[in-house]
């Protein structure tokens, strides 16, 4: 999934691995951060940033952070769903205002 994906939905079985893909420049100082609730039906299992292409001589270009989510094995119903959230935001800033929301409904089926 990418920044074209937000607010959409998808589902996922036991097994698979929800791999989403947005853009970032964590030279300003902004990066992303995964807001995972206890008992969340999912759970991160990788993140990593690949700088983008930048000209000559030039600094401070973005890239992309990619992070990887699989289903939690504490889930025991037969289906679960809940919002999978991600915040673009300066941590040293106080509070979340202006920060950017990245969202998907994520649905756990057997």
């Amino acid at each position: 999934m990418t920044d074209a994906d937000r607010g959409h939905e998808v589902t996922l079985r036991r097994g698979d691995t929800l791999v989403v893909r947005v853009q970032s420049n964590p030279s300003t100082g902004t990066s992303w951060y995964t807001v995972l609730a206890p008992g969340s039906i999912v759970k991160a299992s990788g993140h990593r940033y690949s700088a983008g292409p930048c000209p000559h001589g030039a600094v401070g270009c973005g890239g992309v952070e990619e992070f990887r989510f699989a289903p939690a094995m504490n889930v025991t119903t037969s289906q679960a769903a809940e919002w999978l959230r991600l915040l673009y935001l300066r941590p040293f800033e106080p509070g979340i205002e202006g920060a950017t929301l990245w969202q998907v409904h994520v649905t756990l089926v057997p």
